[in-house]
């Protein structure tokens, strides 16, 4: 009996409200850690979802491209704008591209633009190596790639048209092949001239 009673003290003195109030501020910091992990896991998983036709997208102004041209996705500034993200891999398809665009030079109603995955001097090289003329944008750190909801880690590039509202009328978690991009264009400007507003 003796040393059940010693056992029931031992255990008493153990349990001061001090005991309990640090295990009580551990719960919490515990649980307050795993849910800011999950809210910033759910953020994150929604911030990549592909857009939708129709949805709005950001503005993207910037001053710095690998080509020296001041590049803007503006509201109101051209009725389509092409945005084609890629890596030195996609190299081919930008040539392809760019010499497609070569088409549309004197259409004010078209703006194409490349996003770089890498730094500038990555970026000039192939933009030498491979004569492209339109503009492109370094983004060594992938953060206009998030922007827009590509995944950096993803390897097929992506393309994206927005009109001159920012809505998206075009979004591929991949690079288009130019015949493709241009019959959507031509299309577009089809639609432009049939419009009641021309």
């Amino acid at each position: 009996m003796k040393n059940h009673k010693f056992n029931m003290v031992g255990l008493s003195k153990l349990a001061k409200p001090s005991l309990y109030a640090t295990v009580i501020i551990l719960n919490i910091i515990v649980l307050t850690f795993v849910f800011r992990s999950l809210t910033n896991k759910i953020r994150k998983t929604e911030s990549l979802l592909a857009f939708k036709w129709g949805e709005q997208a950001l503005e993207l102004p910037t001053t710095c491209s690998i080509s020296g041209d001041t590049v803007g996705v503006l509201k109101g500034k051209h009725p389509l704008t092409v945005m084609v993200f890629f890596d030195s891999l996609h190299a081919d398809q930008i040539r392809q591209i760019d010499l497609m665009r070569n088409h549309y030079m004197k259409n004010k109603n078209l703006k194409m633009i490349g996003i770089f995955l890498g730094n500038n001097s990555e970026g000039g090289k192939l933009i030498n190596d491979y004569d492209i003329h339109m503009p492109v944008i370094a983004d060594p750190e992938g953060e206009i790639y998030r922007r827009f909801r590509f995944h950096v880690e993803h390897k097929n590039g992506g393309t994206m048209i927005v009109d001159d509202s920012l809505k998206v009328r075009l979004y591929f978690r991949s690079i288009i092949s130019e015949n493709l991009l241009e019959q959507f264009i031509n299309r577009k400007f089809q639609a432009f001239e049939h419009s009641p507003e021309n």
